[in-house]
């Protein structure tokens, strides 16, 4: 009787097989984690800027952050009217 010491042509395929197939199970899952994590890096960065600018409002002057346009020698006017 002859001894195998390696693999033949059809195991090594069958091997490549299986781990393709467990492959193509596995990468929808990777992806939709993917985009998951993205999002509440996203989130996280959204309330991070929120933040920053809340506490620059609070920290700074009240003029600074209205827009010139509404600025006047005596004060703050009302809204624009468009007509």
């Amino acid at each position: 009787m002859r001894k195998h010491k390696g693999f033949t042509l059809i195991e090594l395929l069958v091997v490549i097989a299986v781990i393709a197939l467990l492959l193509s199970i596995l990468m929808p899952a990777l992806s939709k984690a993917k985009e998951l994590a993205m999002g509440a890096a996203c989130k996280g960065n959204l309330k991070n800027f929120t933040f920053a600018m809340a506490t620059l409002k609070l920290t700074t002057a009240e003029k600074r952050f209205t827009s010139p346009g509404r600025i006047r020698a005596t004060g703050l006017r009302g809204p624009r009217r468009l007509m």
